[in-house]
């Protein structure tokens, strides 16, 4: 929760914006009819979007504005397939379990090619360090 503080007081707008739209949607969405009622499930994803998307630049992650935006949408996607698997759970225990396992590979796909990619960065940031400006990267 101090985080999620600190994110929006140091001027997070995206993130201030999710919790805005969150707070509103908590409380007026819930007595809406049925199809328009369900969307409060997915003010968590937008939200969750939000974190991703600033919070990689905030904790060193070396990502591109654009690869965190990638990111930041795919694991949107996989959470809004795990949001509508809560939604429909009840209808067949089956598509509950299969739908918690795409989301779980999903999220996990995503969360490892952006380690490999961020890995690969870190190392290519440091070979441009430690070699000598005359000197040939064979050496």
């Amino acid at each position: 929760m101090g985080i999620l503080v600190g994110w929006i007081l140091q001027r997070r707008w995206l993130t201030l914006a999710a919790v805005l739209l969150w707070l509103i949607g908590v409380f007026t969405l819930p007595w809406l009819p049925a199809p328009f009622s369900y969307l409060v499930l997915f003010l968590p994803v937008l939200f969750f979007m939000a974190l991703i998307y600033e919070g990689s630049a905030r904790f060193g992650l070396r990502l591109s504005p654009r690869l965190r935006t990638i990111w930041a949408l795919w694991i949107g996607l996989s959470m809004a397939g795990l949001m509508a698997a809560i939604l429909f759970g009840d209808s067949s225990q089956g598509l509950f379990i299969a739908s918690v396992a795409v989301f779980a590979v999903l999220a996990m796909t995503g969360t490892i090619t952006m380690a490999l990619i961020h890995g690969r960065r870190v190392r290519a940031e440091q070979s441009t360090r430690e070699a000598p400006v005359g000197a040939s990267p064979d050496q």
